[in-house]
């Protein structure tokens, strides 16, 4: 498999683990306070999943908005921090843009990510 077959295969791949992503995070807002749990491992894992291969891949603000993330899910998973609305809302912001990243994968270098890491790194 050359380098373009694995590129193909990660926008293949990030798309399903968007559409996770997003309909997660939207069905936690639409839920709060009463956040269905079980699904914050299949959240967390959908950005873990990203931030690996565009690591491999050297896609740097992809894997940096990821990384930010996966961070950020991997404590409301492991229940060491607790939700807010707030919280929720720049997950599904970031994940947004994360979408936007993917889509424009070639050159998503060029795009800014510092509003959504910012943010996120409020709750960290």
């Amino acid at each position: 498999m050359d380098i373009e077959e694995i590129k193909e295969a990660f926008l293949e791949e990030s798309q399903e683990y968007m559409e996770t992503l997003i309909s997660n995070l939207e069905n936690f807002l639409e839920l709060y306070p009463n956040i269905d749990h079980s699904l914050m491992f299949e959240t967390y894992r959908a950005a873990h999943s990203i931030k690996g291969t565009a690591g491999f891949l050297a896609l740097e603000k992809i894997t940096e908005l990821a990384k930010s993330m996966e961070t950020i899910l991997m404590m409301l998973r492991d229940k060491e921090l607790k939700p807010s609305k707030a919280m929720l809302k720049a997950l599904l912001a970031a994940a947004n843009k994360l979408t936007k990243l993917i889509d424009h994968m070639e050159t998503s270098s060029n795009m800014d990510i510092t509003e959504e890491i910012q943010e996120l790194t409020t709750y960290i």
